[in-house]
């Protein structure tokens, strides 16, 4: 997925190595790292339309959209934001981990 970071944060394509992501760079992501950067307002969605834009809701509704994944995909999210011990949450621990992480 392309998406323009907004700040320059770190986050690992490989959930081992750590890079950094810098402000107003364009990057091709994998979608779980880049939907976890937009998720977080790290980045934008540069493959999304001007109406389709990602916009920071609030938070209700950020746990709304998590609760809509499947355990597979908060995984992902979790190893690229750096959850330690993700694996062994349940879906509802994910969410809730992935919403502690982003605030």
């Amino acid at each position: 997925m392309k998406i323009k970071m907004i700040k320059t944060v770190p986050g690992s394509l490989n959930g081992i190595t750590i890079q950094t992501f810098d402000e107003g760079v364009e990057y091709d992501l994998p979608k779980e790292l880049a939907d976890a950067f937009i998720l977080k307002g790290y980045a934008e969605n540069l493959e999304a339309g001007p109406m389709e834009q990602k916009v920071i809701e609030p938070e209700e509704n950020k746990h709304d959209e998590l609760s809509g994944r499947t355990v597979d995909e908060l995984k992902e999210i979790a190893k690229s934001m750096g959850i330690k011990g993700y694996t062994k949450l349940s879906k509802d621990e994910l969410v809730q981990a992935i919403h502690e992480a982003v605030n």
